[in-house]
């Protein structure tokens, strides 16, 4: 039987033999997972290549091999934060001016005034020696907005 890659315990006495059903494995899995529509395949790899994606499990996404690698900054995030706010000190006081603004009730979160979604709505600012007056953008306007 192939290690169980679903879950770090051990199967229990009721938990349900299943077959994979690209390579023909068996494994064991938790019966809610049945019941719900999953436990087809036997790891993440089997159901990768059944999606037609790239095998993850295969390739080494960590450290330096990772196309989000910002030379192990991410190791330490306070000091990140803590060199963002010396090297841009306004945008570090204007998103803080607006956090309490919202808290306090002087700013209302608004539907983006682009596209009008109401969730996850983010305020953007044109200028930051203007705090207070921000554009409510979504996500994905306000990556336009910046580029």
């Amino acid at each position: 039987m192939k290690k169980n890659i679903e879950t770090c315990r051990k199967p229990t006495k009721n938990w349900i033999d299943r077959i994979c059903i690209l390579c023909d494995s068996s494994f064991k899995v938790k019966p809610y997972r049945v019941k719900k529509g999953h436990g087809l395949y036997c790891s993440q790899k089997c159901l990768s290549i059944a999606n037609g994606r790239k095998v993850a499990a295969t390739i080494n996404m960590k450290g330096e091999n990772n196309p989000h690698w910002k030379g192990g900054l991410t190791q330490n995030h306070y000091a990140y934060k803590v060199r963002d706010k010396e090297r841009h000190p306004e945008h570090h006081r204007a998103r803080e001016l607006v956090a309490k603004a919202k808290r306090n009730g002087k700013l209302i979160v608004e539907p983006c005034h682009k596209c009008g979604a109401t969730e996850k709505v983010h305020a953007h600012h044109e200028d930051y020696s203007k705090p207070l007056e921000v554009k409510w953008v979504c996500p994905p306007c306000h990556r336009i907005e910046h580029y």
